[in-house]
């Protein structure tokens, strides 16, 4: 790939979110995914056999390779393991399951500072946005968010998506709105407009939001 993009997807269960993010991951080669919920039917895993599986498949010009573990802190070694494996696509599910609005891990740190030296693309994944560190969302190329509800994740896209973000609660059912460098956003973010039903909409920077009344 080659530049790597940093993108934020938020939004409640059954949003439409998961759907989504698998239609982006689909696009590149070689992806690693911490699968917190088991969103990509892996069965729990030791770390050791996390690891192990990883570098197995992290010289292969194609892998897709999902990682399920227990606890947060297995997660973060996995990180420290993907941070030597460029030219890939790390997806991490339920974000907060590994960070707060105070605290960033070194790991996710170094990725989201170092990672473009290292081509290594990341996507990040939340039902609450508040419930995210800062950094992430203001490091992300594209923020996604389906439609939400709360005054004080509005409140937080406000302040990385401009005034804009306060139309999000009328946003329609699997309706998205796209926020900031559009042409790098994975094209099936794009496409998937042609591929679901006619209240569907996909908004970007240099155009209003289009919702249903």
């Amino acid at each position: 790939m080659a530049q790597n993009l940093i993108a934020f997807f938020a939004g409640r269960k059954g949003s439409g979110k998961s759907t989504l993010v698998k239609e982006c991951v689909a696009e590149y080669p070689r992806v690693i995914v911490l699968d917190t919920m088991g969103e990509y039917g892996k069965e729990e895993q030791t770390l050791e056999g996390a690891i192990q599986g990883l570098l197995a498949v992290s010289d292969k010009r194609r892998f897709f390779y999902p990682v399920r573990l227990v606890h947060p802190e297995d997660g973060l070694r996995v990180l420290r393991v993907v941070y030597d494996i460029p030219d890939s696509l790390v997806v991490v599910e339920e974000t907060s399951f590994y960070c707060s609005p105070s605290y960033l891990p070194d790991e996710m740190a170094r990725l989201v500072r170092y990672g473009r030296h290292r081509q290594i693309s990341q996507f990040y994944v939340a039902r609450r946005p508040a419930e995210i560190h800062r950094d992430l969302t203001a490091q992300s190329d594209i923020i996604v968010s389906f439609v939400q509800h709360e005054p004080t994740d509005i409140e937080y896209l406000r302040k990385v998506m401009g005034p804009k973000a306060e139309l999000l609660p009328r946003l329609p059912k699997y309706a998205v709105m796209v926020s900031g460098d559009i042409e790098k956003a994975p094209l099936a973010v794009l496409e998937r407009i042609a591929s679901t039903p006619e209240n569907f909409r996909l908004t970007d920077d240099r155009a209003p939001p289009t919702v249903e009344t």
